[in-house]
């Protein structure tokens, strides 16, 4: 059973949070500053500065919580368990779209804010860096990803930021995308 102490700080943790996306809702990414988050939380702004960095910090703790990058990696961990069949890609790329879908307002600022653009590619290198424990370690394998992974991003940014397709068009164009290439991969046995 969590501690009174865990439980407040889950709590506060909430209240900032849930007080940034409102923020961001009413006035831009830009515009909200931590006197603002902190004062629609109802909490200092230490208290703030005890969880958080900064606000880049805040925003960054959401995206985990929405659909963090650990979910996504244990779904792919589950393709390479058993053999990959489109169908599963086609599973995974529908419930990241779904979920991503949810809070598209949020991802939207992640790829067009300039503050926030490393959140991106620090995402890819660690799948990337993931896919490791899978593959052979060769320059084809490296240059393959990075090819995989690249135009994962530029469909997904492309819908994103610039809504561009349905949901389902773009689940398809991924698994497609995904699928033709990721046979060329050399698996470690």
């Amino acid at each position: 059973m969590p501690s009174m102490e865990d439980l407040r700080t889950r709590k506060t943790k909430a209240a900032i949070e849930s007080a940034m996306m409102e923020l961001i809702e009413l006035k831009g990414y830009s515009k909200v500053k931590i006197i603002d988050i902190a004062n629609r939380a109802q909490v200092n702004r230490n208290t703030i500065y005890l969880h958080y960095e900064s606000k880049e910090d805040i925003a960054l703790s959401i995206i985990k919580n929405t659909y963090g990058e650990n979910a996504f990696i244990s779904d792919i961990d589950s393709l390479f368990v058993k053999k990959i069949h489109k169908s599963d890609l086609y599973s995974l790329f529908e419930k990241l779209i779904n979920k991503i879908d949810a809070s598209i307002e949020l991802y939207r600022i992640f790829l067009t804010d300039n503050s926030l653009s490393g959140y991106s590619i620090n995402i890819i290198s660690n799948i990337q860096k993931h896919l490791k424990k899978y593959l052979l370690d060769s320059p084809n394998n490296t240059n393959r990803i990075i090819y995989i992974l690249s135009g994962i991003y530029g469909v997904m940014s492309r819908w994103i930021v610039y809504a561009k397709g349905n949901k389902e068009d773009i689940v398809k164009e991924l698994t497609d995308l995904t699928y033709s290439n990721i046979f060329k991969l050399e698996v470690k046995k």
